[in-house]
């Protein structure tokens, strides 16, 4: 898989700090919903940097980065009314 393309970014990152066949010490992720925490191991068998992207997880990361810049691009904008509301 991608970066980017995990829904958990402390499973991200202990994958991309992992090298191949190398083991990651214990995850612990708290579900802020429920409070459930659950723990994870992570094996990084290989990598494979050659291998294509599907067609579903490019979708996946351009949707993701184009929802990261819309924020960026509301959170920087300046909006002036032209028109003044009547109540």
């Amino acid at each position: 898989f991608a970066r980017g393309s995990l829904l958990v970014p402390e499973l991200e990152t202990a994958v991309f700090a992992l090298q191949p066949n190398e083991t990651s010490e214990v995850v612990s992720v708290t579900d802020p919903d429920s409070g459930n925490t659950i723990h994870y191991l992570i094996q990084l068998i290989e990598r494979d940097a050659s291998r294509p992207l599907t067609a579903e997880m490019r979708h996946q990361l351009l949707q993701a980065e184009f929802e990261t810049w819309l924020t960026q691009q509301w959170e920087n904008a300046i909006i002036t009314p032209l028109l003044a509301l009547q109540n």
